[in-house]
């Protein structure tokens, strides 16, 4: 079947699929492409079986993956021989923990793989290691059986590696959440378990980078002024910070809406840019009016700017100036506010040294935002260009259209 098949169709390269429930011999995978997930029936379906999921891990394009380690362990593990003395009654002995792996993980970022090896035997002579079974926090990684090559006494070290994803091992990321991997043996015959260069690789994957961002300011509720009487209670900044697109999301106290003649304002400062001069600390959305005979309890307001792109989550935004982050070179004060179209009275600004972090948007942040508010019509508004000057509410603006 194609991905589209499935309820939800991964943005990125499938790393691996596994089957996680379901009849045994049932449908099981066995082969996957970037697109596609192949399924053998290999028995009959039963009547009111349980049916089956698959469980698929991928990799989101451009995400950054880093492989950690090699961590170590003893660099050689040697039980003491079993022979002539032990008896075919004595075996399986199990030897319990033979090496731990320490390490320390970016904290966040999901684990993708691990890959645990080493070698049989250590290279001397009549050196070469007894049956045994390996177990990585209880998942077998590795066996040496009678007349393989890890068992002739040849002197050769034979390599050995176990990937877990590459094995679909179920659940594996959780194991090497600990900081912390014991490795475990069962030998099965004599003579003695010999092992080395014991090694642990993890890989992880960073999270990518937000494709959206967000700040959001509150305003003082019932802060209005006659006649306008608009009571704005937050101001939404969205935007992509690739490409400059954003979303203005003005919402205002549901007892005094948008109505009416108005203009609204967005006057906004980030020093976190490294500079305080307007290109590119300052983001101005201004000269935008309106006029409307029903009431609504917001406004969106879209366009493009290029200062954006230098804007990043984790930066701190001033919706006001004067305020505790200062102001940008080319004002010596401005608000973000809703006033009259001609001037006179009736403002209502955000309150004076208001400042916000900027946030990772969730996925349709906005579009749950106003669907909490329970409104199905938004002021909306494009243009081609936006305002690039201008500093106190009412100042006219460079560009403006």
């Amino acid at each position: 079947m194609t991905l589209s098949d499935l309820d939800f169709t991964p943005p990125g390269q499938i790393d691996s699929v596994v089957k996680v429930s379901g009849e045994p011999d049932v449908l099981e995978v066995i082969a996957f492409t970037d697109n596609s997930i192949t399924l053998s029936m290999a028995a009959e379906v039963l009547v009111g079986g349980t049916g089956f999921d698959v469980e698929y891990r991928y990799t989101f394009s451009g995400d950054t993956t880093t492989t950690h380690g090699p961590f170590t362990t003893a660099d050689v593990f040697r039980t003491a021989p079993c022979y002539p003395a032990c008896d075919p009654s004595d075996f399986p002995i199990d030897w319990g923990t033979i090496g731990t792996f320490n390490y320390t993980l970016p904290p966040g970022d999901p684990i993708i793989d691990a890959v645990v090896s080493g070698t049989w035997g250590d290279g001397a002579p009549f050196d070469s290691s007894a049956p045994v079974e390996l177990y990585l926090d209880g998942v077998l990684v590795a066996e040496c059986v009678k007349f393989a090559l890890c068992w002739l006494d040849d002197g050769q070290l034979i390599d050995w590696s176990f990937g877990f994803a590459d094995n679909m091992v179920p659940g594996f990321e959780s194991l090497f959440s600990d900081d912390q991997a014991v490795l475990t043996a069962i030998q099965n015959d004599e003579i003695s378990v010999i092992l080395s260069n014991l090694e642990l690789e993890i890989t992880t994957q960073a999270p990518p980078p937000p494709t959206q961002a967000i700040v959001r300011f509150v305003d003082t509720v019932g802060d209005h002024g006659a006649p306008i009487n608009i009571d704005l209670i937050s101001l939404y900044l969205s935007f992509d910070p690739a490409t400059g697109d954003y979303e203005l999301l003005w919402v205002t106290d549901p007892a005094q809406p948008f109505l009416g003649s108005f203009r609204l304002n967005t006057n906004l400062f980030n020093p976190d840019t490294g500079t305080n001069l307007p290109d590119p600390s300052f983001f101005q959305d201004t000269l935008n009016d309106f006029t409307l005979s029903t009431p609504q309890q917001t406004m969106l307001l879209t366009g493009n700017n290029p200062r954006l792109t230098a804007w990043a989550v984790g930066d701190e935004v001033a919706v006001t100036c004067p305020s505790p982050l200062g102001c940008p070179t080319v004002s010596l004060g401005f608000s973000s506010a809703v006033g009259p179209i001609v001037g006179g009275p009736g403002y209502d600004s955000f309150d004076v040294g208001s400042s916000e972090i900027i946030l990772p948007e969730p996925q349709g942040f906005l579009a749950l935002a106003v669907g909490l508010l329970g409104l199905a019509a938004l002021g909306r508004r494009k243009r081609a260009r936006r305002t690039v000057g201008g500093g106190c509410f009412g100042t006219r603006s460079l560009n403006h259209d």
